[in-house]
C-alpha cells in the first residue's frame, strides 16, 4: 500500500472513531465566545450547513484548500474559511451540501472527490449556523475556478509543520475587539474562529492516530 493510501485509510478510521469535538474546538475558541459554543434555548433552531475539507497530495505531503470570502455585509464577510455554505432543500445530505457548495464556490467536481468521513458538527453563534465539516480526498487538485460573487481568492494550506503557523493576535471584527485570539497565520491570512476550530479537530484526529501528513 502506498504512503498516500495509508494516510487516507488511517484518517478514515480516525474519523469513524469517537471524535474529540468540543475538546478540540476549545483550543481555538476566542475567549469572548466561550459562552456561545452551543445554541441557547432562546435562539431559533440553527441553520444547517456544511464545509468541505479537501485534502490532496502536494510535494509528497498533503494540503487543503481555503477561501477568502468577498467583502460584503455578511457576518463572515472577508474571512478565511473552508468552501461551504447553507444546506438547500434539494440537498439529500450534509455531504451533498459540502460537495455542491465547493463546486459552486471554487469549481471542484464532486465526481473527483472521495469522501472519507466527517468531523464533529460545530455551532457558530454569530450566524446561528451548525456546520458539518466533510473530509474529502482527491489524487490531483484540478484548476480552481473561484466564484467572484463569493470568493475573493483561494489559499493553499500545507498540513506539514502547520504548528509553526500558530499564534495569538488581537482582532477587530465588525467594530468588536477580540483579544489574543488563537489562530493560524499563513502569510498574513488569519485562520481563526470556526475554521480554526474545525482544522484543530482534524489535526487532533491525525495526531491521535499517529498520522503524518
Amino acid at each position: 500500500m502506498s504512503a498516500q493510501n495509508k494516510f487516507i485509510e488511517k484518517l478514515r478510521l480516525g474519523l469513524a472513531a469517537p471524535l474529540t469535538g468540543e475538546i478540540s474546538h476549545f483550543k481555538m475558541l476566542p475567549s469572548e465566545r466561550r459562552g456561545a459554543i452551543k445554541p441557547s434555548e432562546t435562539r431559533q433552531i440553527p441553520v444547517a450547513g456544511s464545509v468541505l475539507i479537501l485534502l490532496y497530495p502536494k510535494n509528497d505531503f498533503f494540503a487543503t484548500v481555503l477561501i477568502k470570502r468577498t467583502e460584503d455585509n455578511g457576518v463572515h464577510s472577508g474571512q478565511i474559511s473552508f468552501p461551504g455554505g447553507k444546506q438547500d432543500s434539494d440537498d439529500i445530505s450534509t455531504i451533498n451540501t459540502a460537495l455542491r457548495e465547493a463546486e459552486e464556490e471554487i469549481g471542484v467536481k464532486p465526481f473527483n472527490i472521495e469522501v472519507i468521513g466527517t468531523l464533529s458538527p460545530l455551532y457558530v453563534s454569530p450566524s446561528n449556523f451548525e456546520i458539518t465539516p466533510v473530509v474529502g480526498f482527491t489524487n490531483k487538485l484540478e484548476k480552481l475556478v473561484p466564484n467572484p460573487a463569493e470568493v475573493d481568492y483561494t489559499i493553499e494550506l500545507p498540513l506539514k509543520n502547520i504548528d509553526k503557523l500558530r499564534t495569538n493576535i488581537d482582532l477587530q471584527v465588525r467594530g468588536n475587539t477580540f483579544k489574543q485570539v488563537p489562530c493560524f497565520n499563513l502569510n498574513g491570512n488569519i485562520i481563526w474562529g470556526a475554521t480554526a476550530m474545525i482544522l484543530q479537530e482534524l489535526l487532533d484526529v491525525m495526531e491521535n492516530k499517529g498520522i503524518k501528513c
